[in-house]
């Protein structure tokens, strides 16, 4: 989750392209603790709330990332 106050709308571009930047980052990454595991899709979403956008300038992006497990065929 990205999550961050701004104060001009001009910064919305870059901060998303910080969370798409997080999401490569993290489809490259193998996890430290199951390292068979790998990304096989992120899907990131920009929570579009004009309300909280407008009241409190605020910017909300989540990324969702599924990892498949890979096991050695016998």
């Amino acid at each position: 989750m990205v999550q961050k106050q701004y104060e001009k709308e001009v910064e919305l571009d870059s901060l998303t392209d910080l969370a798409e930047k997080i999401g490569q980052f993290l489809s490259r990454k193998r996890l430290a603790a199951t390292p068979k595991a790998r990304a096989m899709g992120i899907e990131h979403t920009v929570i579009f709330d004009p309300e909280r956008m407008d009241e409190a300038n605020l910017f909300v992006s989540a990324l969702s990332v599924r990892y498949e497990m890979t096991r050695a065929v016998p």
